[in-house]
């Protein structure tokens, strides 16, 4: 359960950048400490959160595991972040930054967002095969030329 907005939003931030999702009525804001300005600055309203893991949702036609609508700009449409699994959250976020025109300001608050909603699945990386296979030879390992093998008799 998130907390309330004046529980948080009432003491500084710890440090600059810190980010806070706080319950707002029946929605949820992100917001961010300013160390420079003193004061918590609203990022925007969380209003959806990810996708169960055997959903997941298409922006732009991309199919993601996490789909967030993130309010930019109030009275303007909300604005669709994706997110897959085991993805790098700086390389959503510039995606998110590019397709939407933000400024790159935005990518290290974007990034941290995208860590904090999806938990563990931000920092997982991708499952390894399950053996390694040489690009070039399709082989298991390099092994070079005459190494253990036995001494010839030629």
């Amino acid at each position: 359960k998130l907390p309330k907005a004046e529980d948080i939003l009432g003491k500084p931030g710890a440090t600059d950048g810190q980010q806070a999702i706080v319950r707002k009525g029946k929605g949820a804001e992100v917001h961010t400490w300013s160390e420079a300005e003193g004061k918590w600055i609203k990022v925007g309203d969380v209003v959806e959160g990810p996708q169960d893991e055997t959903g997941g949702k298409v922006v732009h036609g991309v199919k993601y595991d996490y789909v967030f609508d993130v309010d930019i700009e109030e009275g303007k449409p909300h604005k669709k972040l994706g997110y897959n699994k085991g993805e790098n959250p700086y390389e959503a976020a510039q995606r998110f930054i590019d397709n939407e025109s933000l400024p790159q300001d935005f990518l290290e608050e974007i990034a941290k967002f995208i860590e904090k909603n999806v938990g563990s699945a931000a920092s997982a990386p991708p499952a390894a095969p399950a053996s390694f296979a040489d690009p070039l030879t399709g082989g298991g390992r390099y092994i070079p030329s005459g190494a253990n093998l036995p001494p010839s008799s030629a």
